[in-house]
């Protein structure tokens, strides 16, 4: 197995192995063509695969999750929506105090609180 990485690439196609050039001809997220007097990478949607320009597959986009539980003076309720209308309907009730929207993306959680107040006053 080989350890190329399509998105990380700095070799000219041409100095690519037939696995590597492989796998970087057929990356399903596009690709970048570096362009070496301006020094940046442009986005190119039908590359002409010349074997001394370098190009690098795009990085497939971010998978995130989103969900809302309510949180209540004593815990979270172990309920997760798909929206904040959802959780803010679904369970209210005595007690509640907020309602945390854990953003998941990739992989990595990020959890925001937000109180009974804002939501109230922003539904």
């Amino acid at each position: 197995m080989s350890n190329f990485n399509p998105t990380t690439n700095r070799i000219t196609l041409g100095l690519l192995s037939e696995d590597e050039q492989t796998e970087l001809l057929f990356w399903p997220h596009g690709w970048e063509l570096y362009r070496g007097t301006y020094k940046i990478w442009e986005e190119i949607e039908d590359p002409i695969w010349n074997e001394y320009a370098v190009y690098r597959g795009k990085p497939a986009p971010p998978v995130v999750v989103t969900t809302w539980t309510p949180i209540y003076e004593n815990g979270c309720t172990g309920f997760a929506y798909g929206s904040l209308n959802e959780a803010r309907v679904g369970v209210a009730g005595v007690g509640m105090v907020g309602i945390m929207r854990l953003d998941i993306t990739d992989g990595v959680p990020k959890a925001t609180i937000i109180g009974r107040n804002y939501y109230a006053n922003n539904s």
